[in-house]
Order: structure tokens, then C-alpha cells, then sequence
């Protein structure tokens, strides 16, 4: 099978660690700005597209698939001491929704509003749906834990300094979800 210079590259990216594609892509822009401001509009692309629905559906699925056996395995009483099963429900829970604060407060750090707004709005209907939709046995040890944590959501998304416009879409959204 002959194989062309495009379809071999692919392939051996593909057989890349990420590490290592970073590598191959910071070795490829060092010292050339034609190929550094293509891969800044490259990245700037890829990071900006941020869809709020897909982003509360995964922070949805990623909640209810909490198991509530690893909540009792890993909180009571245990050799080192007592670990409150309501303290251990909290952590799990922060657990999994902080990979998606971490995407909203680098969009924040990249001055990356829009992506940014997208992932608040995203985050804050993630929960609000976990909330009223849940069907884990995890869920019930989390009653009041989404509402308490989209204070924190909002907090920090602000901390990027959003538009008054922005704010009043963020707040609206969340008076129509309400």
C-alpha cells in the first residue's frame, strides 16, 4: 500500500502521545510568525467553540453517573478516622464539575469572553438540570449542592470581567431556567 506525504503524516500523528504533538507543533512555529499567527487562529477557533447544551449535557451525564457505592466506600468510618459521607458527597461532586470550571476560567485567561459566557451558561445548566433531573442514588446526598455551587460558577466566571450585556444574557438565562 502506497501511502502519500499527507496521508503518512496523519498517520503517524495519530500514533502521537499529546505530549509529543505539542512538541511537534511548538518545534514547527518556533521562530516562524507566518505559522505561529496561523495556529493562534487555528487554537483561537478550536477554544471558541464552546456549545452551552453540550456542555450541560456532559457536566449532566458526568453528575448522574456518579456512583453512590464509591460515596460509601470511601467516606464513614475508616482506619484513619471518620470521613463524613456528606463532607466525601461534596468533594465527589466538586470532583467532577471542576474540569469544566477549569475550561471557563481559561477561556477567562485566554480573554476568550464568548467561550467563556459559553461555559458558565453551559456549567449553570448542567447543574440546574442535575438537579431537577437526577436519577442516581448519588443525587440524594447532593440535594443542595448545584444550586449552593452556581454561586461559585458565577463568582468566578466574573472574575473575567464579562459586558453588562453579557451579564444580563447570564441572568436572564438563569431567570428562564428558574
Amino acid at each position: 500500500m502506497v501511502q502519500n506525504d499527507t496521508e503518512k503524516l496523519n498517520n503517524m500523528l495519530d500514533a502521537l502521545e499529546h505530549y509529543e504533538a505539542l512538541y511537534v507543533i511548538r518545534r514547527i512555529t518556533k521562530d516562524n510568525d507566518a505559522l505561529i499567527k496561523k495556529t493562534i487562529k487555528i487554537v483561537e477557533g478550536l477554544l471558541s467553540d464552546v456549545d452551552p447544551e453540550e456542555v450541560a449535557e456532559d457536566l449532566y451525564y458526568e453528575l448522574n453517573s456518579i456512583d453512590v457505592e464509591d460515596l460509601w466506600n470511601s467516606s464513614g468510618k475508616t482506619r484513619y478516622g471518620y470521613v463524613d459521607p456528606d463532607e466525601k458527597a461534596w468533594e465527589m461532586f466538586v470532583e467532577v464539575v471542576e474540569p469544566f470550571m477549569d475550561k471557563m476560567k481559561k477561556s477567562n485567561e485566554l480573554n476568550m469572553p464568548l467561550a467563556a459566557k459559553n461555559y458558565c451558561l453551559g456549567i449553570l445548566q448542567g447543574l440546574r438540570k442535575y438537579s431537577n433531573c437526577a436519577t442516581s442514588e448519588f443525587a440524594d446526598w447532593v440535594v443542595d449542592v448545584p444550586y449552593d455551587y452556581m454561586d461559585t460558577v458565577l463568582i468566578e466566571w466574573k472574575k473575567g470581567n464579562p459586558t453588562q450585556e453579557d451579564l444580563e444574557e447570564v441572568e436572564s438565562q438563569l431567570g428562564q431556567q428558574g
